[in-house]
Order: structure tokens, then sequence, then C-alpha cells
């Protein structure tokens, strides 16, 4: 048994700067990440239960360290402090972070060698992927002890839910390791039962619920999506399938997809936010009211397209991340491309991890952007409608420019013309008093050969 935990843990920490083809230095690479491991996940099962006052000094000085040290050994922020006459040694490290720029993905990409550190040249650092698009992947340096540490963050999250490291699990993913257009592959030494999303047709699913009940696993990882998908199917065919919990990750976790999976399961979803390169990680507890942020090693920020901080209740802002561990390749206030609900409150369970985000609200290509800077989520235009007697009514609101709206409205039983002022109204308050709303009346929404899509933003900001 306690073999099989040791060689779980070497298949999750496994880097590939371990030892160089050498077996005697392969097992002393391993022996000293296993321990690293072990003592990190210690630390993080510990720290999660300390004070809100403790993570945030905590933030407060490895926040400080990082922007020192990217100040005088990374070539684009040494350069950007320099030229604006930034000093963090004498700013307080939350306020000295407003002083450094937001980066995007494409900033990294046109020249991510200028965001490399002069710490780089030593021998402890791997590569890890960075892109939400696997077929679009590039690797940036990371150290190995963040490497470490974020996998010990994810296994704390797994032990939150209930899943310990080794036990018997099912995974839906995209693409098998290994096994490219293979529907099905079973990892011995990591005890996981892995099953392609992409081939989730009626015959598969079938084979999937045989090899599902065989394996007696009490844990199911994947896609919101894909396990819907599944869901679907085992209600249809009335499939008794019990899990102690599920862990979802990768796609936004709505609360439709969330009560049909628990529904059919009868357990609970422990939602994951994680990128696969450290830069931002997050979890939900049992409470499942919001996203605890892993604050040992990274700090967030919610902010409207103005780039200003966002601390109402209920407001929808940019995530953006900074990582206060890596010094291989220091990432600071990194646009994730989604957009969060600020949350703010302390919860429940006791845990002194910040609760920043109440749910992830999608990606900022899907929202539009309010005259103030603000997001609109396409929910809040179905609210608006149906408060207006247009509760079953088809729409699409696109934006045309930045103040400028089109509402498409399908003309059905419900469509009264005495009420399209107020809902001109009240799409103004949410999108700010300056904006320009149209109301067309159509007889079907264009679906562009796919799913009509509610939300359309043409207006692309430079």
């Amino acid at each position: 048994m306690i073999i099989d935990r040791i060689r779980n843990i070497h298949s999750l920490v496994r880097c590939c700067n371990d030892g160089n083809g050498n077996p005697l230095r392969k097992i002393m690479f391993a022996a000293r990440n296993i321990r690293r491991f072990q003592t990190a996940l210690r630390f993080l099962r510990e720290s999660q239960w300390r004070s809100a006052e403790w993570h945030e000094e905590y933030q407060r000085k490895n926040l400080q360290r990082l922007l020192i040290f990217s100040a005088e050994k990374v070539p684009f922020y040494r350069d950007f402090t320099g030229g604006r006459g930034v000093d963090p040694k004498k700013t307080g490290p939350f306020d000295g972070l407003k002083n450094f720029p937001i980066i995007k993905e494409t900033d990294l990409r046109s020249d991510f060698s200028r965001f490399v550190s002069d710490r780089s040249g030593n021998d402890d650092f791997l590569y890890m992927a960075l892109s939400k698009k696997y077929s679009d992947k590039f690797y940036l340096p990371v150290d190995t002890e963040t490497f470490i540490r974020d996998k010990a963050l994810v296994a704390r999250h797994y032990e939150n839910a209930g899943y310990s490291i080794g036990s018997p699990v099912l995974c839906f993913v995209n693409q098998i390791d290994g096994c490219e257009g293979e529907k099905f592959r079973f990892d011995k030494v990591r005890n996981r039962y892995y099953f392609s999303s992409n081939e989730l047709n009626e015959r598969n699913l079938a084979d999937y619920c045989k090899k599902i009940k065989d394996s007696n696993a009490g844990f199911i990882f994947g896609y919101p999506g894909s396990l819907e998908t599944f869901v679907d199917y085992v209600l249809e065919w009335e499939i008794d399938l019990k899990f102690q919990g599920v862990i979802t990750s990768g796609e936004v976790l709505t609360d439709i997809a969330r009560t049909k999976i628990e529904n059919a399961f009868n357990a609970k979803v422990y939602d994951l936010y994680h990128y696969s390169f450290p830069i931002l990680g997050m979890g939900q507890c049992h409470y499942c009211e919001g996203y605890h942020l892993f604050s040992e090693y990274c700090v967030l920020e919610l902010v409207d397209f103005n780039g200003d901080q966002i601390r109402e209740k209920g407001k929808v802002g940019r995530l953006v991340a900074t990582n206060i561990s890596n010094r291989a390749l220091p990432i600071i206030r990194f646009d994730t491309g989604d957009l969060g609900v600020y949350d703010g409150s302390e919860c429940d369970c006791g845990r002194g991890l910040p609760k920043i985000v109440r749910k992830i609200a999608g990606a900022q290509k899907e929202m539009l952007i309010s005259a103030d800077g603000g997001y609109l989520p396409p929910g809040a235009v179905g609210v608006i409608l149906s408060e207006a007697g247009f509760s079953d009514t088809s729409y699409q609101l696109i934006q045309e420019k930045r103040k400028k709206f089109k509402l498409k409205l399908v003309r059905g039983p419900e469509y009264r013309s005495d009420n399209l002022e107020r809902i001109k109204g009240d799409l103004r308050e949410r999108l700010g008093r300056g904006s320009d709303i149209t109301v067309e009346p159509v007889k079907m929404i264009d679906d562009d050969g796919g799913k009509a899509r509610s939300i359309v933003r043409e207006y692309e900001p430079q």
C-alpha cells in the first residue's frame, strides 16, 4: 500500500529534469521530488485553516519579494519599472502591484524571452504548457519548487473533496495521453480510468457504463460539458451510478449542469479553476458558495474593462492573476481571458483562504462591455426581459460599437410593444446611460449553422 502511494505521488510530480537518463540520478531526483511534494502538501493542509489575516500577510510578504525580484532580474519588468521610475521597494506590495501593466497571452507569445529571469540559467526548472487550446500550447520555464507546490495545491483540492491520491478514479478527457484516437485506457500506475470525451456517442457510452461499473471508482473527473452529456445518457436509460464526489474543471460549470450531475450521481460537485501553467488556482469546498483562492501561490484581482478594481458584491470583472512563487518566469497581472463575479464574503467552512470569486461568469469575448467599463453576462438580459413579461421570448443582443446596441426580439404571444421602452430603460441602467439601444422585431434568430447566441459582441476594443 505504501509502495503504491509512493508510486502514485512520483507519477504526479515526475519532472522532465529528473536525472537526464542516469538511473541513479533519476532515483535521487524522484526521492527529492516526493519529499518536496509531501512537505508542501503538509504545509497546505494546515495553512488553509489559518486566518484571513495570516493569508493576507503571507501574500504581502511574497508579493513584495516577487515585485522587487522582477524589477531587478526580469528584462521586461526591469525596463518597464526603470522607464517609469517605479520602485517596488518604496511602495506597499498591493499598491505597488497596480503600477505594473496587465499582460495577456499574446504578450508572452510575442517575446517571452524578455519575461524569463536571470535565474533561469540553473538546472532546477522545467517547462510547462500555457494555453487553454490543446492544439495551441507553448511552453515556459517554471521553478521545480513552484511545479511541486502547484501539484500539491491540486492534491489538496482533491483531498478536500474526499479523494486521496492513488484511489481509483474515472477521468473524462479530450485526448488520452499516448493513445491518440483511443476511446479508453486504464493507467495502472495512477489507478485512473481514462475515457475520451470526443467519443460520447450512444454506442460508446453503453460501453463506458459497463467499464465504470466494473471499476469500483468513487470519484469522477471531467469537463462539465462532457459530464453533462454523459449524465443525459445515464438519466435517459435510468442507469444506477453513484459516486462519492465529482470534480469538474476546464470549462464554466453552470448551475443547471451542477444540479443535473449531482442528482444523477448522488454526489457533490467540487469545481476547480486551474491553469496548466502555474498562474491561478481556485477551488470550491463542500459549501460550494464560491471559489477559495489558492492564496499560498497567487494573488487575484477582479478588474473592469478600464482596469479599475472591483469591490462590489455581484459585479463582474476580469480575472487578473499574479503567481507569487515562480522565479524562472515571473508572470505579474496576467489577464486570464475569463470573467468572475465578485464575492468577498467569508465561507462557513472556516477556511481563511479568501473567497474573492462567487462564480465564473465565462470568457471575456462572450460578454458585452458597458459604457462604464463593466461587463454584462448573458443571463442579465434574460432577467430584464422576463421582468418585462417576455419570459419565453427568444432574443439576441448585439454590441455594434462601444455604446451602440441592437436587441433582436422574436415576435410571439408575449410580444407587447408597450413594454419595449421599459426594456430599453432597464438595459441602459446595466449598459450605461449614454447607451444607444434599438429594438428590432424579427421572425427568428439567425444561428449561423449552429446554436444561436444570445449575446454577440461585434465591437472589439483596440
